[in-house]
């Protein structure tokens, strides 16, 4: 959660720069979010790629048990804590980041 603030914080601090300096057709501030779209692609599909060669390297069976998938009645066992939380961040999201 820390990261994807001080992101948002960077990117609130940014964009302004990049508009304000802008009267192209195509202007400088979509450029720079596609560049960062293209940057996190390639660092998702790199993750993936050495994800997959520590696999192989350490010999591990990439078939998950029964006991491993995801169940519905799974999310029935979160504590009050996790609700807690994710509570807080649903009505944080909904009441402050519509106005910014």
């Amino acid at each position: 959660m820390t990261v994807s603030r001080m992101a948002s914080v960077v990117g609130a601090i940014i964009t302004p720069g990049l508009i304000r300096g802008d009267d192209g057709l195509l202007n400088s501030t979509v450029i720079f979010g596609f560049g960062m779209c293209v940057i996190s692609l390639c660092c998702g599909i790199g993750l993936v790629l050495i994800d997959r060669y520590a696999d192989k390297v350490d010999k591990k069976d990439l078939m998950l048990t029964d006991e491993d998938k995801f169940k519905f009645k799974d999310i029935l066992e979160f504590k009050l804590p996790f609700w807690l939380v994710s509570a807080s961040c649903v009505f944080v999201y909904m009441s402050i980041f519509p106005f910014i």
